[in-house]
Order: structure tokens, then C-alpha cells, then sequence
């Protein structure tokens, strides 16, 4: 598919898989063994604090599945799902 890829420590043994096209991430992979979660692909967005975010899903009904200092993964009240990560967490340009 003509990415490049590098791979970045997620903490708690998870290696995130980023693929970049010019110098840019553009898709990542992880694998993430939750008991009753299928395999999937969520939508990501980039947000500047996780924990507001996180806490903005709970105060309007919805759940937070997944919550570390740079990624949450969210319940809408419906149990449809989306990530956040803040802004820095995969910087392909920077190398962090």
C-alpha cells in the first residue's frame, strides 16, 4: 500500500503500528485484548486533554471504556464507540 511504518511504545506491553506516507502518520494499529470486544476499527480524533474529554462523555451520558493519560476510548449512550488521543501522542514528523 506504500506506507512507511515504524512502531511506537503504547505502555502496558502495546506497541502501536504507525503508517505514514511523507513523513506523516496516517493510519495506526493496535492490538488490545478486551474480553467481549470484538476486532474493529474505530474513529479517531485528536483532542487537546483526554481526561476533559473524558469526563464531558460521562457527564453527557456516555461511558469511558478504555482511559489513559494520552488515549480514551468512548461510549456514546447508544454503545457506539470513538477514540481520542491528544494532539501529540503520534507525531510521525517528530519521531515521538
Amino acid at each position: 500500500m506504500g506506507y512507511e511504518t515504524r512502531d511506537v511504545e503504547a505502555g502496558q506491553g502495546h506497541v502501536y503500528h504507525v503508517l505514514g506516507r511523507d513523513g506523516r502518520a496516517r493510519a495506526g494499529l493496535v492490538e488490545i485484548d478486551m474480553k467481549g470486544i470484538e476486532p474493529n476499527w474505530p474513529p479517531w480524533v485528536r483532542v487537546a486533554n483526554v481526561g476533559r474529554t473524558a469526563q464531558q462523555a460521562r457527564e453527557q451520558g456516555g461511558s469511558v471504556l478504555l482511559q489513559r493519560e494520552n488515549l480514551a476510548i468512548l461510549l456514546d449512550p447508544t454503545g457506539a464507540g470513538i477514540g481520542v488521543q491528544r494532539h501529540s501522542a503520534i507525531d510521525a514528523r517528530s519521531g515521538s
